[in-house]
């Protein structure tokens, strides 16, 4: 991984997932790692997920744990995937409700009151020169 600068926020962000990933890992068989072969494991992880919000990768977490086939830790592409699935039945649920959110702002607009069209005239300066203003 290139060197760059990190900041507060983004080490923040790091130090969160860590410990994220760390809860997740108490679930599971690790082979002795060395620190620096764990260290090693994180940074990858850290950079894989790194464009995904805690709160997703937290979710994402929670999923595996909750896998009946997840009896190993996961690869940071698969915990990407779970993010994935749960971002397209988020945007599906969305797609769904539209269309009665959709009606629901029509039925709204339908019982507002409508103006007198010559209140509606006068607001934009197109009442007939012919005709006076009740108003004056």
């Amino acid at each position: 991984m290139p060197d760059r600068q990190i900041s507060d926020l983004e080490r923040e962000r790091d130090k969160r997932v860590v410990a994220l990933l760390g809860r997740l890992a108490l679930h599971y068989y690790r082979p002795d790692f060395t620190e620096k072969q764990a260290m090693l494991l994180i940074a990858d992880m850290l950079d894989d997920l790194r464009d995904f919000s805690i709160p997703q990768i937290e979710t994402a977490c929670r999923a595996w744990r909750k896998k009946p086939e997840a009896t190993y830790f996961p690869k940071s592409g698969q915990l990407i995937g779970l993010m994935k699935e749960s971002l397209e039945a988020s945007i599906a649920r969305r797609r769904a409700l539209a269309p009665a959110y959709r009606a629901d702002r029509m039925i709204e607009q339908q019982r507002k009151p409508l103006k007198p069209w010559r209140q509606v005239l006068a607001e934009n300066g197109r009442l007939p020169p012919d005709e006076p203003d009740d108003a004056a």
